[in-house]
């Protein structure tokens, strides 16, 4: 039985459409509490898209695992301690860990947090003369993960967070990461069977 590495990168696309949506939902949130009469539940729309993108990014394990056979898990163990540091190995338990929670205990570890995101949709108008004034004043913001929102006009969103390491990471940012180390044991998998070089982790 043959590294089926096609059929994982099938499911790797299958999760990055979801993320991509899941990127563009503090838009939607965004525009949702503009409306006084929306009493849309943001965790459960937010969470959906992020456990429906874990659990496509999950399956791409168990393709390489089942496909692969007894050359996977000596392929793999090579891959958590070659490509893998400590901290990335942690950060895959935990993904992993917090998908078969949700799949077989519909355990939602994750919190819809307030953020704020920059106005981008034509509704700030910018009063005042650069050449006299000099730039437009931007309004800043820390977001519960330490990022920041910097622009001339910031409204009020919502976004998904999980805890790692006892820090909040937007779920979007971590469903990344996790593809990309999925990407990488890819990678191994088709070098290992010929058909393709290793990515850089």
């Amino acid at each position: 039985m043959g590294n089926d590495c096609a059929a994982a990168r099938y499911k790797v696309r299958q999760a990055e459409v979801l993320l991509a949506h899941l990127r563009t939902l503090p838009e939607q949130i965004a525009r949702d509490l503009r409306r006084a009469s929306s009493a849309m539940d943001h965790k459960l729309l937010l969470a959906t898209y992020f456990f429906a993108c874990l659990g496509a990014a999950r399956s791409v394990f168990y393709i390489l695992s089942e496909s692969a056979g007894c050359t996977f898990k000596q392929a793999e163990t090579d891959w958590r301690n070659n490509a893998l540091d400590q901290a990335s190995r942690t950060f895959f338990h935990r993904m992993t860990n917090l998908r078969d929670r949700d799949v077989h205990y519909g355990e939602v570890n994750a919190e819809a947090l307030g953020k704020m995101i920059p106005i981008a949709d034509g509704s700030l108008t910018v009063f005042g003369n650069a050449a006299l004034f000099g730039p437009t004043p931007e309004a800043e913001h820390v977001n519960p993960d330490g990022s920041v929102s910097r622009a001339a006009g910031l409204q009020s969103s919502a976004g998904l967070y999980i805890e790692v390491d006892s820090k909040w990471v937007e779920a979007a940012d971590a469903c990344a990461r996790y593809l990309d180390q999925l990407r990488t044991l890819i990678a191994v998998l088709e070098s290992a069977a010929g058909t393709g070089s290793p990515e850089r982790p």
